[in-house]
């Protein structure tokens, strides 16, 4: 366990309600700067933090891969190396390199070898398979292994995939394209065979992945505060669960494992950290991302405000954002029962009827329920106090009139 995390309950110590109120500061404080398209609104940073959502979106997990220090001695070193990394796991679809999809009749010759009349011609676009740092070759053999392992699941026709000279000479004899041409091979009729083509063959080929991985959603470069670059991945919850999205990541990046600095590579949010390496692991990045974004705003928040917001999120062995759904999945962990402050984030009244039929029972511990129905709130370090007036009357002055504070056995 992080020694950070166990602030001593002294007098005067930090307390929830205070670092809630530092909080809060800070995030009426970022009302304050000007927003723009072209910056990320400090306020909307601040509350993905609290929110200890997955990614940028709620389904989609993102991992920041930083490039290796080793490479700085070489000219342009990172800028390469962060291309290459790119280039290494962004998915390339068949479809993004084909221009033209064309249907044209062979003849009579093909069908003596049982193969379709029609030839499917796909036009490529040199442009992009430069771009893409592809070769024709590549682009057959993977089609071929791709197509052949996807038809023995779902019942496809068997196809020829090839290059050459395409008979399409008008098409292909311009430069920047080539050729890759399809022959399937199908008994039924001329134009069933025609229909299975449209309708089966080509959706299909221009889906297969031909270079990539499938996993990854999005694959960018961006460049840190302080002028270092990053590689941000992104990946779908629909192709890689969370407790595997880290490992899946770190094994896609095998054949370039010496180009990345791992030490400092990681999940980029707070859920993903704590499903990869653990609560504490997950602890120490919340707080550290809470700084950054108070330091952004211009706000100075003293460590133990910041510790206590920290520990509070993740009283339970996990974080819980804070949110209604958050808070409430926080409190079923913690078999706590408090429908009067779910009622004060949304739908009381439904709240308060699901509370009825389950008999729920609330000690109105918590400082929003206490308060509205009259009872002292369990804030600071506890205790009663009193305000006595001073008993002068004459002008006011900060200088000659005061209030005492009585604090019973205690003092703030």
């Amino acid at each position: 366990m992080c020694s950070d995390r166990n602030v001593e309950g002294e007098l005067g110590a930090p307390v929830g309600s205070w670092a809630a109120c530092s909080i809060s500061e800070a995030a009426y404080g970022a009302l304050d700067h000007p927003v723009n398209s072209l910056e990320e609104s400090p306020l909307m940073n601040l509350q993905d933090v609290l929110k200890c959502q997955k990614g940028g979106t709620s389904m989609d997990h993102v991992g920041l891969l930083f490039l290796s220090k080793n490479l700085k001695k070489y000219r342009y070193g990172l800028e390469y190396a962060s291309l290459e990394v790119k280039d290494h796991l962004e998915p390339v679809n068949f479809s993004d390199l084909v221009d033209t999809v064309m249907i044209l009749y062979g003849g009579c010759g093909i069908e003596s070898t049982k193969g379709s009349p029609w030839i499917t011609h796909f036009h490529l676009s040199q442009e992009m398979m430069t771009k893409k740092r592809l070769g024709l070759t590549l682009v057959v053999e993977e089609l071929t292994e791709q197509y052949n392992a996807k038809r023995d699941k779902l019942n496809f026709p068997k196809v020829y995939i090839s290059k050459g000279k395409c008979s399409a000479d008008h098409e292909c004899g311009n430069r920047q394209t080539c050729c890759i041409t399809v022959v399937t091979q199908d008994d039924s009729n001329s134009m069933s065979q025609l229909d299975t083509i449209k309708k089966r063959v080509i959706p299909n080929l221009l889906a297969l992945l031909v270079k990539g991985f499938l996993e990854f959603k999005k694959v960018e470069i961006q460049c840190q505060e302080d002028s270092e670059l990053v590689v941000k991945v992104v990946m779908s919850e629909e192709h890689c669960k969370s407790v595997k999205f880290w490992a899946t990541l770190q094994k896609s990046c095998i054949a370039i494992m010496e180009l990345i600095d791992w030490e400092r590579s990681r999940p980029g949010s707070v859920y993903d950290i704590f499903c990869s390496y653990g609560i504490d692991s997950a602890w120490k990045y919340f707080v550290e991302s809470l700084r950054s974004k108070t330091d952004d705003i211009g706000r100075n928040i003293r460590r133990e405000h910041l510790l206590v917001v920290a520990n509070c999120l993740s009283v339970s062995g996990q974080f819980h954002g804070l949110s209604s759904q958050g808070l409430k999945q926080q409190r079923t962990r913690l078999s706590i029962s408090s429908p009067f402050s779910e009622a004060c984030f949304s739908r009381p009244a439904h709240t308060f009827i699901n509370a009825a039929k389950q008999s729920s029972v609330d000690n109105l511990c918590g400082t929003v329920d206490a308060m509205a129905w009259g009872k002292e709130p369990s804030t600071g370090t506890s205790g009663p106090f009193k305000i006595i007036y001073s008993g002068k009357i004459h002008a006011f002055s900060f200088r000659e009139h005061s209030a005492r504070y009585i604090f019973p056995d205690t003092c703030l």
